[in-house]
């Protein structure tokens, strides 16, 4: 029975870990999402919303001239996003606000309680300070171009940093209960405790038992362990949610990036 115990508390120590990383540290956010600007769907993507919000806002003269010179705008804005280190930085900042913000709106789950609807469990990635960053040379060309207009004012076009908040629903079936997210991701915080009450079950397992029977025991763990960590290597840690067709092209191609590279952060250790 200890070395059951001993089996079950070194995968919720091992779980506890890498969720209180994904939650609490910058670093692994940083490896799994830290290059998704270079990546064409979504540059593409964001480029895309920016040139059509600028036409949208800019008034009718300057927005003919976004227009007309659209195509090769989106091309300079997808080059900018794979490129620039400012762009880079702005996205750090909205990866790791994002990281913030979620394990926060988890804690108020836990402590608040739930409807039990999956909505609750949506990531919302404020993209502003990306689009700030890749519009600047666009907001600097037009304010040396149109600066001169009676009617441009020094901000005038500050109108082309869009206030996109992309909305990723949860990759999660309707059944999920958005509280057992939430209990996960406070208790992942005592992965340590778990570590040491499963190091502690299995010396006394491993002392407890005599002969024949500790061998067994020992064999049957080995086995339970394997298993236990193939099961979550293959399923748990190993998401294959399609986007679903409500989904815009930033929010698809932030899921489908997200998805591969966190499994390529959290399976290794599973195998192990």
């Amino acid at each position: 029975m200890s070395l059951l115990l001993a089996v079950i508390l070194s995968a919720a120590a091992l779980a506890g870990y890498q969720v209180d990383q994904l939650l609490r540290e910058e670093e692994p956010v940083r490896e799994i999402a830290g290059d998704l600007p270079e990546q064409e769907d979504f540059a593409t993507a964001v480029s895309d919303a920016v040139v059509d919000d600028a036409a949208a806002e800019l008034p009718d003269m300057a927005s003919g001239a976004v227009d007309a010179i659209g195509g090769n705008l989106v091309e300079s804005l997808v080059s900018r996003l794979a490129d620039d280190e400012e762009v880079r930085a702005a996205w750090d900042e909205t990866v790791q606000q994002t990281r913030a913000d979620y394990a926060a709106q988890l804690e108020d789950i836990f402590h608040d309680g739930t409807s039990g609807d999956t909505g609750e469990l949506a990531v919302a990635v404020d993209l502003e300070p990306l689009s700030e960053a890749v519009t600047a040379p666009l907001r600097d060309a037009l304010d040396s171009t149109l600066g001169w207009l009676p009617f441009v004012e020094e901000d005038s076009f500050d109108v082309l940093i869009p206030d996109i908040v992309v909305d990723i629903e949860a990759a999660a079936p309707e059944s999920t209960d958005p509280y057992t997210w939430a209990t996960v991701a406070v208790l992942s915080q005592y992965w340590l405790a778990f570590a040491i009450a499963a190091g502690v079950s299995a010396i006394a397992g491993v002392s407890v038992g005599r002969g024949a029977g500790r061998w067994i025991g020992l064999a049957v763990a080995g086995m339970l362990v394997t298993g236990l960590g193939l099961w979550i290597a293959l399923r748990i840690v190993s998401p294959e949610a399609a986007p679903p067709a409500e989904f815009d092209d930033a929010a698809a191609a932030i899921l489908d990036h997200v998805q591969d590279r966190f499994t390529a952060w959290a399976q290794p250790a599973w195998w192990v």
